[in-house]
């Protein structure tokens, strides 16, 4: 019998292996990080699960899946077609979610968008599933509209429409629907499914055992103390285990990010801008002489006087508007107007936190409907590329918020402790966080696992993303000067500016950390700025992402009348502004000084293009000018 108490041990440990268990957890622990870098080598190849599927290998297998899946039916609509009483389709534009016809008789032109019908949607000329409806800043006349609904109505009943939304993402994206969802259905799988995981889990239990064999080496064999070694050895390998796990979770999002199959990214992109949703302003009461309307902000009601005689001055943009209450430029503004003794002019701010065009453009329609304004003042861009990014770009990209259990462990300590985030935050932990993550934890992961070549980005993805939030900036714009003009409402535009010393900018590679770096060390004041520019254009992982140089552009080439600049950047910079703390709060958010400044250019520009009169003077020569800044104080 006591043969027996030595046999388990010699059977299950070879006598070459070592007896020591930390030697074990040495083993295992090389062996698991070997295996994980050699499956995230720079050589590893995507392999995504979410791949089209293959082409049929023979004509046979493609005739058989032609007829289970045939190919989309052409739009009903053609270039040239006739319609009624001379009319004609000149243009067919077809986008993913809404087909534009061109529609002219020879004497005058319009624009008719056919889309899809939103369950809010309340306008005359619906179906179950569509509605025809004017494109913006058109007036087609009725009898086109009613035409043309009649007509879909009639395709509609008689299947013409069947295969209507799948031929649109046909021709928007290039490919059938069934493809195209399945390449923008872009998922992570869950941990536990992961290889890695599996990997952890099979080296742990493997070390838990040899931890439990070797014990058993030490004492004569029973069954009981056996038992309680196993328990014992469970434990002592649980925080190795937990250590694998994380790591596990890491390597596996930093997996998912480097599979992602570009297109895939920019389609969700693209299905971002085209389907934007926007928060209605709300109006909590209306009476004869006033209006009230609620901020999100500032979570109160706001009074908007109707007196005829009131000049309504409308302030439009994102946080950098609102915030800090009583601080702002429209605050500061409407100082300067009650200090000239001008109680007819009210500054009305519409702005809100993290609004981007897509919500300035809203909030103008729906304000325009309770009172039109003199002049409509806008700074807005900075959320455009944000949010987009953080979105749809970061939450593919940006592996950290990927992680199932590495980023809610550090959500849980981040709030034990006080807010490090050094943003606005409003006291909310949960935003703080976020920030914070941004901030400090996202950008130097992303720049270690770049450097390591764990992360593998393509720049022109980011080229391309940036492309088309440019574009729908663009059409924005086109949309509210078309709205203010409609109204007769002058406007005025200010470039955006960001502080260049916030955080240290990381893109793709190091080029965005090199031109900061080059800025921090010139001496020349042109050059450090353009160098800092660089630097704003081809950041991505840190913290709130300024918006890049593009959209000021644009805002100086726009020249029309009505439609003035304020070139808040241009001044600043002559001014020789140093773009740090001494003009910002944080990464985007003004400072009082900056607000002031920003007022003072403002009730300039009104005062010199005469905007609050009756009928002020405007041209193309004039809608543009830079207005003369006032004295800066030196940094």
């Amino acid at each position: 019998m006591s043969s027996m108490h030595g046999f388990w041990p010699k059977l299950l440990v070879p006598s070459f292996l070592p007896r020591n268990p930390i030697k074990y957890g040495a083993i295992a622990l090389f062996l698991a990080i070997a295996v994980l870098s050699l499956f995230i080598s720079n050589d590893a190849k995507a392999n995504t699960p979410n791949d089209p599927p293959n082409p049929p290998a023979n004509l046979a297998d493609q005739a058989a899946e032609t007829t289970q899946n045939p190919p989309p039916a052409p739009l009903p609509w053609s270039v040239g077609q006739s319609l009624f009483d001379g009319w004609k389709i000149e243009k067919v534009d077809a986008q993913s979610e809404f087909v534009r016809l061109t529609v002219g008789n020879g004497q005058e032109r319009h624009v008719v968008e056919i889309a899809e019908r939103k369950t809010s949607h309340t306008g005359p000329r619906t179906t179950e599933i569509l509605v025809v409806q004017p494109a913006p800043n058109e007036q087609p006349p009725e009898t086109l509209l009613d035409f043309l609904f009649n007509d879909m109505k009639r395709k509609e009943s008689s299947g013409a429409l069947k295969d209507f939304w799948r031929t649109l993402r046909k021709i928007h994206y290039g490919e059938d629907s069934e493809n195209n969802r399945s390449r923008r259905n872009i998922e992570k799988k869950p941990l536990f499914s992961t290889w890695q995981f599996r990997l952890i889990l099979a080296l742990s239990s493997a070390f838990a055992l040899l931890l439990w064999v070797d014990s058993l080496r030490k004492a004569p064999f029973s069954w009981r103390r056996s038992i309680f070694q196993l328990i014992f050895s469970t434990f002592a390998i649980f925080p190795l285990a937990i250590l694998g796990v994380l790591l596990a979770d890491l390597f596996a999002s930093l997996e998912f990010a480097n599979n992602a199959p570009p297109e895939a990214v920019l389609t969700r992109l693209k299905e971002y801008l085209a389907k934007h949703e926007t928060k209605p302003l709300k109006v909590t009461s209306a009476g004869a002489d006033a209006v009230e309307y609620y901020s999100l902000t500032y979570q109160k009601n706001v009074r908007l006087p109707l007196a005829k005689d009131h000049k309504r001055i409308y302030i439009y943009g994102g946080s950098s508007v609102v915030l800090v209450e009583g601080q702002t430029f429209a605050d500061q503004l409407q100082t300067k107007f009650n200090e000239e003794r001008r109680s007819d002019v009210g500054i009305y701010n519409f702005g809100e936190t993290s609004y981007d065009s897509f919500d300035v453009r809203s909030r103008i329609e729906d304000s325009f409907a309770i009172r039109p304004p003199d002049v409509v003042v806008i700074y807005s861009g900075h959320n455009d590329y944000d949010r987009a990014y953080t979105i749809v770009l970061l939450e593919q990209y940006s592996f950290l918020r990927n992680t199932e259990l590495i980023d809610p462990i550090s959500y849980l300590q981040f709030r034990a402790f006080k807010d490090m985030s050094g943003t606005i935050t409003f006291g909310d932990r949960d935003v703080a966080y976020y920030a914070f993550r941004r901030l400090n934890l996202e950008p130097a992961l992303s720049r270690f696992f770049q450097a390591t070549g764990n992360l593998r980005l393509s720049q022109d993805t980011f080229t391309s993303a940036d492309a088309s939030i440019l574009a729908s900036y663009k059409s924005n714009i086109e949309a509210i000067l078309a709205k203010a003009a409609e109204q007769k409402a002058s406007v005025i535009l200010i470039t955006l500016v960001g502080n260049f010393y916030y955080a240290m900018p990381i893109g793709v590679g190091n080029d965005a950390e090199w031109y900061s770096q080059l800025a921090l060390r010139e001496n020349d004041y042109s050059r450090k700025i353009d160098y800092f520019k660089r630097a704003r254009d081809a950041e991505i992982f840190n913290g709130f992402l300024h918006a890049k140089s593009p959209i000021n552009e644009h805002l100086r080439s726009i020249s029309r009348p009505g439609v003035h600049l304020v070139d808040l950047e241009k001044i600043m910079i002559d001014h020789r502004r140093p773009f740090n703390h001494a003009d910002f709060f944080d990464s985007v958010h003004l400072n009082s000084d900056t607000h002031a400044l920003i007022a003072q250019l403002l009730y300039e520009k009104i005062m010199e293009e005469n905007l609050l009169s009756d009928a002020p003077s405007i041209s193309p020569q004039n809608s543009s000018d830079r207005t003369t800044s006032p004295t800066l104080p030196q940094p």
